[in-house]
């Protein structure tokens, strides 16, 4: 057909080679779409690939449906939520913090037998630093030196939002000894976040510490070398 008639010319290979790149777009195109949706298994696999990556220890099915069970209630409240919005240690924030601690003294009191009761552990563990302002910030920080004076402040933060019990607010008020000399821990609960804490507080900023040294010195994380 001559190209000059004023009609449409079409080459009949590159009509086919034009065919076969939007076969392959619309591919590419439905490959994105399901990246993004979350089926049941693909939001199980995430779960476990976080638990992973968590610092500390693996809970079976049972003791994480346990966890789950006894944590509930404060998990869905939002003023403990906003503890997320606090840096604790290092790079991670006062949520992740006391979630950590919760989960590793659950699994110490489980895998040790040490016969502490659960319901008060968990309680005390996730509510420990439950003062709700960020301690690095001098304005917010006004209620004195914070290592010495947040227990009691957590505590009474603890007991006005949630009216937990005598032997959880224990937990709460004595976890930051020896360093307050008056509170001394006086159960298991209290001893076992005590420990805890401390073990958890050294873990995360020495974690938090190494990673900035990294990133200053362009060198990728342990994790990510292989990629």
């Amino acid at each position: 057909m001559d190209k000059g008639a004023g009609l449409c010319y079409h080459h009949p290979v590159r009509s086919r080679q034009r065919s076969a790149e939007t076969v392959r777009s619309c591919e590419r195109s439905a490959e994105m779409v399901r990246s993004f949706e979350c089926p049941a298994e693909t939001v199980r696999s995430r779960q476990r690939s976080a638990e992973k990556k968590e610092p500390g220890v693996r809970l079976k099915k049972q003791e994480r449906a346990r966890l789950r069970e006894l944590s509930a209630t404060y998990l869905k409240d939002a003023r403990v939520q906003s503890m997320r919005r606090y840096r604790q240690h290092g790079r991670t924030d006062t949520l992740r913090h006391v979630k950590n601690v919760t989960r590793i003294s659950f699994w110490l009191n489980r895998r040790l037998h040490l016969g502490a009761d659960e319901p008060t552990l968990v309680t005390g563990a996730l509510l420990h630093d439950f003062y709700l302002y960020d301690w690095h910030n001098k304005e917010e920080a006004r209620y004195g030196l914070h290592g010495f004076v947040h227990p009691r402040v957590a505590c009474g933060k603890a007991r006005r939002a949630f009216d937990i019990p005598d032997a959880a607010a224990g937990v709460i008020r004595t976890h930051m000894w020896p360093l307050t000399l008056r509170d001394m821990p006086r159960s298991r609960e209290a001893w076992i976040v005590c420990l805890t804490d401390k073990a958890v507080s050294l873990q995360e900023t020495l974690w938090g510490r190494l990673a900035m040294q990294r990133e200053r010195t362009g060198r990728p994380h342990r994790r990510n070398r292989r990629r």
